[in-house]
């Protein structure tokens, strides 16, 4: 049982209703098996009801019990589940619900809710708007009471390089955003691309929605670490993949993030290898960290795509060149906005632009001859048991 209590309001949060739904489950599907068998019994003495009613209640009383039965093995998998993620996120939110102001929590999350459901330039707006506030406040408090939510030790996070081949070097933004490793279980989350002079990191979005993702640190609780201003999970191994040879050894490194992809290339960046020259976040919210003279941030964003406005109103002079667009969206898919493909389509629209200052960018990033050798990576972060 996780209780959450603010003022007089109080949320009760169980896996025994999970457990309670599951064992009833159980006990109907034994009785239906009961009348399966007792109608089965009368169909070889031949009491009335007729054959064929008797036949129908055996079959029908039947497929309810496996039915039944089947339900009552996904809830109690559901519950275990719950119960990994009540574990892992029970302190988180009895921090929020202590630490941050109610009234400004409320109005971010109606709008929150709105901008997700119904994805516009204009809700999404207002959400980022409602955002700023309770993310410099849940930042500064986070940090202060030293809440960490995560707490896997950095050598419980390992790191292997998947596959190897060779690469034409980007030229385009399309080609940057298209390296970025989709949003895959058990697949790598993040690619190295090698030049002579330039490597080029890419890091994927979240992977599970959950708290607690198991041995996949790209996880919600990675993401809320994250934006808190702590060193998340996923962090920690794109840190141990930046510390081999192809990256510590360029001359300039490019980092290209998605997502949450984005958030932890905004902290390696400004905490971590110097030699890092350029930044792309793609539909990533803003992390409360200071970027380092000399690194160029280039921002891509659907306008009405949320989840960049996580992090609220992105501070003045953070980024150099912010490209946007309005993406279609559709009924069965709010979030289309946020996806990869979405965005392949964004930077199209940035390449074909004509606009003086997206054009030098573009000569800045890809100042490499094609015919250079290049050399992928792709390298998949895990959490150890």
């Amino acid at each position: 049982m996780t209780g959450l209590r603010h003022g007089e309001a109080a949320f009760d949060v169980s896996t025994e209703h999970l457990r309670t739904l599951a064992s009833g489950l159980e006990n109907w599907a034994r009785h239906l098996e009961n009348c399966a068998a007792r109608a089965r019994s009368a169909l070889q003495v031949h009491v009335v009801p007729p054959l064929a009613a008797l036949e129908k209640i055996a079959e029908v009383s039947a497929g309810l019990a496996r039915r039944a039965r089947s339900d009552a093995r996904i809830i109690t998998n559901l519950a275990q589940r719950y119960e990994l993620n009540e574990r892992q996120g029970q302190n988180l939110w009895q921090f929020v619900a202590t630490a941050l102001d109610p009234a400004a929590v409320g109005t971010s999350l109606i709008a929150g809710l709105v901008a997700f459901a119904h994805p516009t330039s204009r809700s999404v707006s207002f959400f980022r708007q409602t955002m700023t506030p309770v993310t410099e406040q849940f930042s500064r408090s986070i940090v202060a009471t030293g809440a960490r939510p995560s707490r896997h030790p950095a050598h419980l996070i390992s790191t292997h390089p998947v596959s190897e081949e060779p690469c034409r070097p980007p030229a385009s933004m399309v080609d940057l955003i298209s390296r970025i490793p989709p949003v895959a279980a058990d697949k790598p989350q993040v690619r190295v691309e090698r030049t002579p002079t330039t490597a080029f990191v890419y890091i994927g979005g979240t992977v599970t929605s959950a708290l607690n993702g198991g041995n996949e640190p790209w996880d919600m609780t990675s993401n809320l670490v994250a934006i808190g201003g702590h060193p998340s999970d996923s962090e920690v191994g794109v840190r141990k993949v930046m510390q081999s040879p192809a990256v510590t050894s360029a001359d300039n490194v490019v980092v290209v993030g998605h997502s949450q992809g984005g958030l932890i290339a905004q902290r390696v960046t400004a905490l971590g290898n110097s030699n890092v020259s350029d930044l792309v976040l793609v539909g990533a919210p803003t992390a409360r960290v200071e970027m380092p003279a000399g690194v160029r941030v280039v921002a891509i964003e659907n306008t009405n795509d949320p989840v960049p406005a996580l992090g609220g109103q992105t501070p003045p002079g953070k980024v150099d060149v912010t490209f946007r667009r309005d993406a279609p969206v559709t009924s069965h898919d709010p979030l289309g906005a946020h996806h990869l493909p979405s965005y392949r389509a964004t930077a199209q629209a940035f390449d074909a632009s004509t606009s003086p200052a997206l054009r030098s960018t573009e000569r800045q990033l890809f100042a490499i001859r094609p015919a250079e050798v290049c050399v992928a990576t792709d390298w998949r972060v895990d959490r150890s048991s």
